[in-house]
């Protein structure tokens, strides 16, 4: 029975600090700042979003001021101006290319169709011949420096 009003009487004074029957004006009066936990979570939460405020330059700031403006002499050709060159000089060459002066028969088969081609004295080695065949015979060189500088010289 003791522990059960021990119990009971622990309860009571349990509720009492709970509901405020302890003095209200102890609490407010302990400020305690916020931990680093408490702020983190207070600037990830969406509703303590700001929206940043700045301001819009005006058109006079991006547009170039006097000075720069009798610094330039002369406006240079651009991109338009290069593309459009480009874009002429290849229809001159495509109308030149289907005109009708073009179409002889003398012009359609170049002259190295109409004529043999030359054989080459010595054939070249191909790459796999080069591989398997046998070195071709060496010329006669000159092994020493005393040859070479006794061989006969163009006068």
């Amino acid at each position: 029975m003791k522990a059960m009003v021990l119990k009971i009487s622990g309860l009571v004074l349990l509720l009492a600090l709970n509901f405020g029957l302890a003095s209200p004006s102890s609490f407010a009066d302990e400020v305690v700042p916020p931990s680093p936990v408490e702020r983190l979570a207070r600037g990830l939460n969406p509703v303590n979003w700001q929206m940043p405020k700045w301001k819009m330059p005006d058109l006079p700031s991006l547009l170039p001021g006097n000075e720069e403006k009798a610094r330039i002499k002369k406006k240079k050709d651009g991109f338009f101006g290069e593309v459009s060159k480009t874009a002429s000089n290849s229809w001159n060459k495509t109308k030149a290319a289907f005109s009708p002066d073009n179409f002889s028969p003398m012009q359609i088969f170049p002259a190295s169709s109409r004529t043999p081609a030359k054989t080459a004295d010595k054939p070249k080695r191909g790459f796999f011949e080069s591989l398997f065949s046998p070195l071709p015979a060496r010329e006669e060189s000159n092994e020493t420096v005393n040859q070479w500088l006794n061989q006969p010289r163009p006068q």
